[in-house]
């Protein structure tokens, strides 16, 4: 459907919002707070990330120049889900949050590129055919992990290499991730994976 920012600049809309700027390490957007607009980045990249107990950091998404982030919030009417930080120095637009919803219902196209976008993310969680087997992403990165394990159980982990093989986002990874820790099938950090319970892990695979 085309870039937004060429988008809204042919509807002649471009020009009439607000520019932001953000320096680099600075938080755009904070989770749990309401969200006062939807951010659309002209240039720089954004990212959600997480801390580990060790203090290192990891990339759960990134936003580049031509993305919207925060438009789902303000839909919903909730607060912040996660916190997006500036992880260069980014500059864009701000199509303010009272603003938003009364520019969808004058802005038909913008109500079907977004939907197009939720449909395309939405998408990725519905389990995919793969010869004789149908697999769910908490199932594809379980056979991924059963493959890839040495005798003793340990995967070494690199997950934009995982999102990438599978055809999926690095926040699909881990999300499933946590789900398959949280069910104590798997102990996960930064860069590693332990494999705790192997036949339980098998047992959720789809039968041949």
């Amino acid at each position: 459907m085309g870039d937004l920012l060429t988008q809204l600049e042919r509807h002649g809309l471009l020009s009439q919002l607000p520019s932001f700027h953000t320096p680099a390490e600075r938080a755009i957007l904070l989770a749990g707070e309401p969200p006062d607009g939807a951010y659309l980045l002209e240039s720089g990249q954004a990212v959600v990330r997480t801390l580990d107990s060790r203090g290192g950091s990891t990339i759960l998404h990134r936003y580049l120049p031509g993305e919207l982030f925060g438009e789902l919030e303000l839909i919903c009417g909730q607060n912040v889900a996660t916190t997006v930080y500036a992880a260069t120095d980014c500059r864009g637009y701000r199509i303010p949050a009272a603003d938003f919803l009364p520019l969808l219902a004058r802005e038909n196209w913008l109500c079907m590129y977004l939907l197009h976008k939720l449909a395309a993310l939405q998408l990725e969680e519905v389990p995919r055919v793969d010869a004789r087997r149908s697999f769910t992403v908490r199932q594809k990165v379980a056979q991924l992990l059963l493959d890839s394990a040495d005798a003793g159980g340990t995967v070494v982990l690199d997950k934009q290499e995982t999102a990438d093989i599978l055809r999926i986002t690095l926040r699909s990874v881990h999300r499933a991730l946590r789900q398959l820790q949280d069910e104590g099938l798997i102990r996960a950090s930064a860069h590693r994976v332990q494999l705790l319970d192997e036949q339980a892990l098998r047992r959720l695979l789809p039968p041949v």
